[in-house]
């Protein structure tokens, strides 16, 4: 069932208009990714409706697909909502429907990940198999306002990209983990990088037990980021 809803402005006095799209399923997310997604971030820039996209996994409301694109122009929005809730019927007509977890398996979840994120509203379980556009509230908070807001939005599109080509080339999760060490070394200075928080002592374990691999990696992977930042 597609329950589109209004969304407003953000409120964060940025001239950018976005609609934000949330795809409800108990399908593999990565599925929404590679047939839906594609699809659609393909015609919307095709058509120069939309100008950026970047989308996240989240569990509130049941598990779901975040779906954010920025408009080239206001008066855009209705045609974007409208080939957003076009490809996503043809997506799901496609499937069977999916087996949803019950309200009273959502509250558990809920309150597991929830307790993650003190900010958030656990809330009720939304319809499976679902479409609804939901407002797009930027987290200041993070990622400020303005240039900042802009720059960090950029940066999740860039993700959102890498992301989108590592589902759609059924990359496995071991995979792009070790893409995603590679991505985080070769970028990241050791020396002034301070560990958010510390890791799970398994998960400590697992690495100290492939130091030796991993350092080449890393290794590997700041000498092509030094040769990327170096050439004209």
């Amino acid at each position: 069932m597609l329950t589109p809803t209004a969304d407003g402005a953000d409120g964060s006095g940025s001239t950018d208009r976005w609609v934000s799209a949330h795809v409800f399923t108990a399908h593999p997310l990565d599925l929404v990714i590679r047939d839906l997604v594609h699809e659609v971030s393909g015609e919307l820039r095709r058509c120069g409706l939309i100008d950026l996209l970047f989308f996240l996994r989240h569990w509130q409301g049941g598990p779901h697909l975040r779906l954010r694109v920025r408009l080239t122009a206001p008066a855009a929005e209705p045609e974007v909502r409208a080939v957003l809730t076009a490809h996503t019927e043809a997506f799901f007509q496609v499937l069977p429907a999916s087996s949803s977890m019950t309200e009273r398996q959502y509250q558990l979840l809920a309150a597991e990940l929830s307790a993650h994120e003190p900010e958030s509203e656990p809330g009720t379980l939304a319809c499976n198999d679902s479409l609804a556009f939901l407002p797009y509230r930027p987290e200041h908070a993070k990622y400020g306002r303005g240039t900042a807001l802009r720059a960090a939005e950029e940066s999740f599109g860039v993700c959102s990209e890498l992301a989108t080509a590592a589902v759609a080339a059924r990359r496995s999760t071991a995979q792009r983990m070790a893409y995603c060490f590679a991505l985080l070394t070769g970028t990241l200075d050791p020396r002034t990088a301070a560990p958010a928080r510390r890791p799970d002592p398994a998960v400590a374990a697992q690495y100290r037990g492939r130091r030796d691999a991993l350092l080449g990696v890393a290794r590997a992977a700041r000498a092509a980021h030094a040769a990327a930042r170096n050439r004209p």
